[in-house]
This record gives structure tokens, sequence and C-alpha cells, in this order.
């Protein structure tokens, strides 16, 4: 589980479209070139709360691993990316 202060525009965008629909987004991390890493987790949001100046503070919990497919920058200045989930099926 992690605690998220969001506070940048792009990211109230996505915690806000995740909230209107069904409270999952995933999360990447970055290499040294600051290039996207291709796998990721998706997250649910456990609990949220908006403050006046529509900043969120945000509890999320991973619940699977992904591969990113292809990844395009969303107008509000986050990424959308087509994902596959692996099996964890030997």
């Amino acid at each position: 589980r992690l605690h998220l202060n969001v506070f940048e525009p792009r990211y109230c965008a996505l915690v806000r479209r995740a909230l209107a629909s069904g409270r999952r987004f995933g999360m990447v991390g970055f290499d040294r070139e600051m290039s996207f890493l291709q796998q990721g987790v998706e997250v649910v949001i456990e609990d949220c709360m908006q403050a006046p100046n529509g900043h969120f503070q945000v509890r999320i919990v991973g619940t699977r691993v992904f591969q990113c497919l292809e990844a395009s920058q969303h107008p509000d200045g986050y990424y959308l990316a087509t994902v596959s989930f692996p099996s964890l099926e030997p």
C-alpha cells in the first residue's frame, strides 16, 4: 500500500478519471535516461480525499503486474497505455 499526495494537474486529472471509471490505474517507473520502463503495476484506489484546492490524498494498493505494449500522452498530460497482463501460471 502507498499513500500519495497528488498535486500536479495532470495526475489530479488521472485520479479524477480513475475515480469515475473503476478506481484503477497503472504505475510505471523510469530508467536512468528518464524513459518509461516496459513493466508496471496496476493499482486500485482504496481511499481518496480531495482537498479544497483540488489536490488529492490517495491510498492505493498494487493488484497485478503488466507489460506496456504502447503508450501515448493524453491531452491532460498523463499517459495512457495498452497493456497485457502476463499469466502467473508456470
